[in-house]
């Protein structure tokens, strides 16, 4: 893979000072099926839990690939769901009543309290634009400054999360694919794939964003980092550069016969 996904902020002059936006960022990378007539897609989920939001008035996602915006999609309604909340947090969690026209819910803990809510960004409330030219194109998906100014009129952590379709024929996704040499000549087929993930690395910034940070824009404090890699039963996975923390089955109607999750939570202070 060719590049790091970047996620910088822009904030309130005003308000800056003292109030430094952090976030805890959750990935999910589900790799699809090579040669599926109908999901010709990789999916990667990104979520964000706001803990601190006060002085934020745009947040920008980079991402190392072109893409259209109906590639973009919100996953708020699924999320309205109390044992998808749970799998996601790894805690016992319940969806609260959606309110404010649909927008937000609380995610409610067993003795019922708010632990954090949960937004609705909608294509309003984000834009996608390209940045940098030729090989070193990508997209950047920003969250708009009325989308913060609705979130910031609740008190507490705030939480949404978007699910990007990867078109198999990008050759900058998160996912490659080798093929043996010597395929012809095996009585089985296998396939080597490799799956990169890099988030905020500088060294792999392209030009263009390292041109954008360098105007004033800051590169987001992120307190933990959860990743996700979500592939079928049937793969054997060889290496990885840090141990893997979790593994557990999914359940059958789960990710449309993805039936294996690996967790690697990298935490930062």
């Amino acid at each position: 893979m060719r590049g790091s996904i970047a996620i910088w902020h822009d904030t309130l002059a005003d308000d800056a000072n003292g109030y430094a936006p952090r976030v805890e960022v959750h990935i999910n990378i589900w790799k699809g099926e090579r040669r599926s007539a109908k999901r010709r897609f990789h999916l990667l989920d990104i979520g964000f839990r706001f803990q601190e939001m006060r002085s934020l008035r745009t947040l920008s996602i980079s991402l190392p690939f072109e893409i259209q915006s109906d590639h973009i999609f919100d996953l708020f309604d699924v999320m309205h769901d109390s044992s998808t909340l749970s799998a996601i947090f790894n805690e016992t969690l319940s969806a609260g009543e959606v309110q404010e026209n649909g927008k937000t819910f609380a995610a409610l803990n067993e003795p019922k309290k708010v632990q954090f809510y949960v937004s609705r960004c909608s294509r309003d409330d984000r834009s996608l634009t390209t940045i940098g030219k030729g090989g070193d194109a990508g997209s950047v998906i920003m969250l708009r400054d009325q989308f913060f100014d609705r979130m910031r009129a609740k008190i507490g952590d705030q939480y949404i999360r978007l699910r990007i379709r990867v078109p198999f024929h990008i050759m900058n996704g998160f996912v490659s694919e080798v093929d043996a040499k010597d395929s012809a000549f095996l009585s089985t087929i296998s396939t080597s794939e490799i799956v990169e993930f890099r988030l905020n690395e500088r060294r792999n910034f392209s030009a263009a964003i390292l041109e954008r940070l360098s105007g004033g824009a800051d590169l987001i404090d992120v307190s933990a980092v959860h990743y996700f890699l979500i592939r079928d039963m049937t793969v054997e996975m060889t290496q990885s550069h840090t141990g893997f923390k979790k593994m557990r089955r999914l359940e059958p109607e789960s990710g449309n016969g993805i039936s294996e999750m690996n967790r690697n939570s990298t935490h930062r202070t």
